[in-house]
């Protein structure tokens, strides 16, 4: 997935697509694109309670033991928001958050759905394929607009959560576990 805004320039960081693997509410992948600039190329594994955030660039990283008390990987789409409603679209569950939230449908061509769902001053519309799975987002309100394109979209049949492993080859560190 990546963003598409017009107030972005091409070669920002933020318009770099962005790989995300989702397995239930246990297991997740997050893997950003190589950021030269900053030495960083970041992949997050986790397999609750373990976190693994590892700098691809220098094989480094910090293991971090979620301290509970739940155990469950989030994947919110718009994690700056600070909204109540909006921070529970997550990547890997857009249809049936829309579909929840009762989202007007609409058939487009193509045999796609198109979901628009409006709370908190704030529109979202969900443009998927025709196997229901999303293609784009786009996101309007009085003090943004942009748009979040998923370059691929899969629904995986390996569901083996040894995809979601202990990085091999990383150098790791303890981090301290708070409390959430």
């Amino acid at each position: 997935m990546a963003v598409d805004d017009p107030k972005l320039a091409d070669d920002q960081f933020a318009r770099q697509p962005r790989t995300v693997y989702r397995l239930g509410e246990k297991y997740g992948i997050i893997e950003e694109a190589d950021d030269p600039a900053r030495q960083l190329h970041l992949r997050i594994v986790v397999n609750e309670p373990d976190v693994w955030v590892t700098n691809l660039a220098d094989h480094t990283g910090q293991h971090i033991v979620d301290a509970g008390p739940t155990f469950i990987f989030r994947a919110p789409l718009f994690e700056t928001l600070e909204s109540k409603h909006w921070v529970q679209l997550e990547i890997g569950c857009e249809v049936p958050f829309m579909k929840a939230v009762h989202a007007t449908t609409e058939a487009i061509e193509g045999g796609g759905s198109k979901y628009v769902h409006t709370a908190e001053e704030m529109t979202v519309t969900l443009y998927t394929d025709k196997n229901d799975l999303p293609r784009r987002i786009e996101v309007r309100s009085p003090k943004m607009a942009y748009a979040i394109d998923y370059k691929v979209y899969e629904m995986l049949d390996d569901d083996s959560p040894a995809r979601f492993a202990k990085p091999k080859g990383v150098e790791f560190v303890e981090a301290d576990s708070a409390p959430r």
